[in-house]
């Protein structure tokens, strides 16, 4: 089951970047002990089209979730979070993302879509308390 994290807010917002980089500094320090089991997925689409194939050859896949974080807690492997912008009309959920999503919580991840990076920041502060 993917749980969802929205704040229902709705006009201006970060973008996704700033919100990974917010995030990355925010649990590498609240969560040192934790840090080298974090890690994003650089699946992002800006890159040239030959990097991309060349990215595709080495493993890229569309979809993956941007946020994976390797601490088991209770029933649960990891934390698989698809980080979104805070205004969720801004950022829809594309149907790879939502499959990822679904695929790896079947092998017992805890998965989330999380709009924006205070809802990010609830949903790891929820899983770290998971006993």
């Amino acid at each position: 089951m993917i749980k969802i994290y929205d704040s229902k807010y709705r006009g201006v917002c970060d973008v996704e970047d700033q919100d990974q980089i917010n995030f990355t500094s925010w649990f590498c320090y609240q969560y040192p002990k934790y840090a080298t089991l974090y890690f994003h997925v650089v699946n992002e689409s800006s890159m040239p089209v030959q990097g991309r194939v060349k990215a595709k050859k080495k493993g890229l896949k569309a979809g993956v979730s941007d946020i994976i974080i390797l601490l088991k807690r209770g029933e649960y492997s990891g934390l698989i979070i698809e980080l979104k912008r805070k205004d969720k009309s801004k950022s829809p959920v594309r149907k790879e993302q939502k499959w990822f999503l679904d695929e790896v919580g079947q092998q017992q991840f805890f998965t989330a879509i999380c709009y924006g990076f205070e809802e990010a920041q609830k949903c790891v502060r929820e899983y770290i308390l998971i006993n």
